[in-house]
């Protein structure tokens, strides 16, 4: 999901599952950090934490 500031929009998607299937490739693809803002909450940042994290 993209906040577009010039027309005070969001366009994409606000599905938790989209947002961490987009973060699991971007960590694959090397990024350092993720996260999120507006419109993420607990529950895909667990996710992401649980993919990169897996259970010992």
């Amino acid at each position: 999901m993209v906040y577009n500031a010039a027309s005070k929009t969001w366009h994409g998607t606000a599905d938790p599952t989209a947002f961490v299937a987009m973060a699991k490739e971007w960590g694959n693809l090397g990024a350092d950090m993720l996260g999120g803002c507006c419109q993420i909450g607990p529950k895909p940042i667990k996710g992401i934490y649980q993919y990169f994290h897996p259970p010992k």
